[in-house]
């Protein structure tokens, strides 16, 4: 692909979390006329044009009941972020969020970006932690792993950069 259609091609990126990581937090950051949607017991959706050319599939699920509805959009998905509480850190249903993803064979070739929020919190767990407990490193796709801070927008535009 040449410059010129990079640059011009549209992103949809699929961000997904569980409730409470940042999300809202993030979108925010990058979408200042963000509207915060009405929560939904156990599920969150939202779509984001941030501008011309990047669209964010937002989704913060608490459980696996509307993973079907999550299919319906990976179509258009041209890069994923997982955002991960660190400071609020489940490490079994992460894992299992990013099983059932990693299966999908729409998404088998997408990079991720893992974006671990709430870092400067005294009960975070460390990157390595994170990244150990996840076995991030036994991915067989591309991925970042980002430090962030959503509230200050720390690392966040950076991290999106690795998207591109």
């Amino acid at each position: 692909m040449n410059y010129i259609n990079k640059l011009f091609r549209k992103k949809h990126y699929l961000m997904v979390g569980s409730p409470c990581c940042g999300i809202s937090s993030i979108i925010r950051i990058i979408a200042p006329k963000y509207i915060e949607p009405i929560p939904i017991m156990g599920f969150n959706y939202n779509r984001v044009k941030v501008n011309l050319f990047l669209n964010l599939t937002c989704f913060s699920i608490s459980g696996f009941k509307m993973w079907p509805l999550l299919r319906h959009f990976f179509q258009e998905i041209t890069g994923m972020i997982f955002v991960i509480d660190s400071s609020d850190f489940d490490s079994i249903f992460i894992k299992q969020c990013l099983t059932r993803l990693f299966k999908e064979e729409l998404l088998e070739s997408q990079k991720v970006l893992f974006l671990l929020n709430k870092m400067d919190l005294k009960t975070s767990k460390t990157m390595e932690q994170i990244i150990d407990e996840l076995n991030i490193e036994s991915l067989t796709r591309e991925y970042k792993v980002v430090q962030i801070n959503a509230l200050t927008g720390q690392g966040v535009k950076e991290g999106l950069k690795y998207l591109d």
